[in-house]
């Protein structure tokens, strides 16, 4: 540790188990003075501790990034389609939003055995979502299924607010009568973002 006599000037190369005496002499000009050895102990540990209190702050933004990403992975690859391969990769499923969307505007014809079914697909919530695989499922008057199948929406990704038309076909196994009533039941699923 090198120390300076405040007289004189002259510089000292000290053992710093030296600087635990209280007082130092100078060999030159026979000066005396007290050691401030506290000072340059404490700077060290000042500087170790703005270290360690930034590494801390780094580890800790690095787990929040690194938790955001994961638990937010369906709305940012929603908002940042190009992400999805990236999910992929590193072995993250992405899922759409069932629950965000609302179907409405529903026309069902039937024509013998066939059923052409169209609608709108509405996104509800306050961000962009990937479009749910809406199930389509024809009942009769006893509550028994008819035909089955799901439909994806040309949509990909649906922006808050933003709706989106369908249509489908279905085909009956027996073709039924005119006057027969059928239900047609619309429900958005949760999937696999493929």
């Amino acid at each position: 540790m090198l120390v300076t006599c405040p007289n004189c000037e002259t510089t000292y190369n000290v053992n710093p188990k030296a600087m635990k005496r209280k007082k130092l002499k100078c060999s030159v000009c026979s000066h005396i003075w007290k050691t401030n050895s506290t000072t340059s102990s404490s700077k060290k540990k000042k500087g170790r501790s703005y270290r360690y209190f930034f590494s801390i702050i780094l580890i800790v933004a690095i787990c929040g990034f690194g938790a955001f990403i994961t638990v937010d992975r369906n709305r940012i690859s929603a908002n940042f389609p190009e992400t999805i391969v990236l999910y992929q990769f590193i072995g993250l499923p992405l899922w759409t939003s069932p629950d965000a969307v609302t179907v409405s505007d529903l026309i069902a014809s039937r024509n013998n055995n066939i059923i052409n079914i169209s609608g709108t697909v509405s996104n509800h919530s306050a961000f962009t979502i990937h479009t749910p695989p809406l199930k389509i499922t024809v009942i009769d008057n006893d509550d028994s299924v008819l035909a089955e199948t799901t439909i994806s929406v040309e949509t990909a990704q649906l922006r808050k607010a933003e709706s989106v038309t369908f249509s489908g076909r279905l085909e009956l196994a027996q073709p039924l009568d005119n006057d027969a009533i059928t239900e047609t039941i619309i429900t958005p699923l949760l999937a696999p973002i493929p």
